[in-house]
């Protein structure tokens, strides 16, 4: 139960750093502009997996294993999971109230997780 809690705190905790850095200017430009033109596809990937979808898909993993992510292949999910914060992130600099938007994600993100939990909410 320890290993799961501590992959909830990581969840949370590389959800938010993602959203926050995705709203720097030149973190920005440089990562989510100009790196998949410059790097491609396939290197951007291998990034990613080693940096905050790497994170996001270590702690699904941790939560299925403890019986508190039940899908069929938690690697996959963890890419979906990601990919819809990478979606908020893109959005997030042109939102009308960023800090709004960015609580809405992670409870959003939260409600996702929570669904595919046999324990969440008296299931």
């Amino acid at each position: 139960m320890a290993e799961s809690a501590n992959s909830d705190m990581r969840l949370g905790v590389a959800a938010a750093a993602f959203l926050d850095v995705c709203v720097e200017p030149s973190y920005r430009r440089l990562v989510i502009e100009d790196a998949p033109a410059v790097l491609g596809a396939a290197r951007c990937r291998e990034i990613e997996d080693a940096t905050v979808f790497g994170a996001m898909v270590a702690a699904l993993m941790a939560r299925h294993k403890a019986g508190r992510f039940e899908v069929p292949d938690p690697k996959l999910a963890g890419w979906m999971i990601a990919s819809m914060l990478c979606e908020a992130a893109l959005q997030l600099p042109e939102a009308k109230n960023p800090k709004q938007m960015r609580a809405h994600t992670l409870a959003i993100v939260a409600t996702v997780l929570s669904a595919f939990d046999p324990g969440a909410n008296g299931k």
